[in-house]
C-alpha cells in the first residue's frame, strides 16, 4: 500500500507520506501539531495497544480526534 500511496502522492508537493509506528507519534510531532485527526475504522484493530495509540493521537492533536467505526 505504501508504494501505491507514493504513486498517488507523487504529484502533490504539499503532502508527505511517513511510515511510522502510531505508538511513537509524539517522537515525530510536537504536542498539538495537528488541529484535527481522523482515525479510520480499521486503524485501531491493527495496533498492539489501542489505548496507547489514542493517547498518542490526542497528544499531537490540538482540537478534536474523530474515530470512525464499522458496525455490521
Amino acid at each position: 500500500m505504501l508504494k501505491e500511496s507514493e504513486k498517488v502522492l507523487n504529484g502533490f508537493s504539499n503532502v508527505k507520506l511517513i511510515k511510522c509506528n502510531l505508538e511513537d507519534l509524539d517522537k515525530l510531532f510536537p504536542s498539538d501539531y495537528f488541529e484535527y485527526a481522523l482515525c479510520v475504522w480499521n486503524t485501531l484493530g491493527n495496533v498492539q495497544d489501542e489505548a496507547v495509540v489514542l493517547k498518542q493521537i490526542s497528544t499531537v492533536t490540538e482540537k478534536s480526534v474523530f474515530v470512525t467505526v464499522y458496525n455490521k
